[in-house]
């Protein structure tokens, strides 16, 4: 065999060692080391929830993201929405955004600008709990924010993703077959651990556990899990 041919073969054996052989030998381990999120939905009523919404959309697109946000079975007097606005023309929006609900809170991001900076300045201006991060083209079901505030009554978790859909359309293409297939494999990996990674348009973690985000980083949804699985926390998947 030539050195190409070695090559090209362990390259073949790489890649299905990552594509099928990592996923099976989670499913596998999850089905005898099973630990699943306890949620409690009764305690977590009782939760104040900051919603963080990082955008850099125009006033017409953030309104109607708020609006949804707003409508939730969490109680209504225990939840704000902080719109994040990133720091490249944060301020001509905040004026456009001044007649929204009392419980919506517009901040600028934090300079250079960018999703990192967007998101910690939010932070720091919440006041809840339990912090939800969202973006601006999705939207959440009624029961979303409920789902995610009881599942992080489970100690044992410091963020816990939700599960995006992709919609119907095009259900059988290759991008929706790959996402079924990731959202498989994250909660497989939660019931062993944590997933990898997160959902950054639905996801929640506790405020104190917050990693600040250095600016600039571009996989907020892999270093926001990954700092708090370091500390000893477990990341979820619902």
């Amino acid at each position: 065999m030539t050195i190409l041919a070695t090559t090209a073969a362990g390259s073949l054996g790489a890649i299905l060692l990552i594509w099928i052989g990592y996923p099976i030998a989670v499913w596998g381990l999850a089905l005898v080391i099973r630990r699943p999120i306890r949620p409690d939905y009764e305690r977590a009523r009782s939760r104040r929830v900051s919603v963080v919404l990082a955008t850099r959309e125009h006033a017409a697109i953030i309104e109607a993201r708020v609006s949804n946000l707003l409508d939730t079975e969490h109680p209504s007097s225990l939840i704000d929405v902080i719109v994040a606005l990133d720091a490249e023309g944060a301020r001509a929006t905040r004026e456009s955004l001044g007649h929204l609900d009392p419980r919506v809170h517009a901040v600028g991001g934090d300079a250079p600008g960018g999703k990192a900076a967007t998101l910690n300045a939010g932070v720091r201006a919440a006041a809840g709990d339990v912090l939800i991060m969202a973006d601006s083209a999705q939207r959440f079901d009624r029961r979303t924010i409920p789902e995610l505030v009881a599942c992080l009554e489970d100690e044992r978790f410091a963020a816990v993703s939700g599960a995006l859909s992709l919609g119907d359309r095009g259900g059988r293409s290759p991008v929706h077959a790959y996402w079924r297939m990731e959202k498989w494999l994250r909660y497989n990996e939660s019931l062993l651990h944590s997933s990898i990674g997160v959902t950054g348009a639905v996801y929640a973690t506790r405020r104190t556990a917050w990693p600040v985000i250095p600016p600039g980083t571009l996989l907020d949804d892999v270093f926001v899990p990954m700092s708090l699985v370091l500390a000893g926390h477990r990341v979820g998947f619902t």
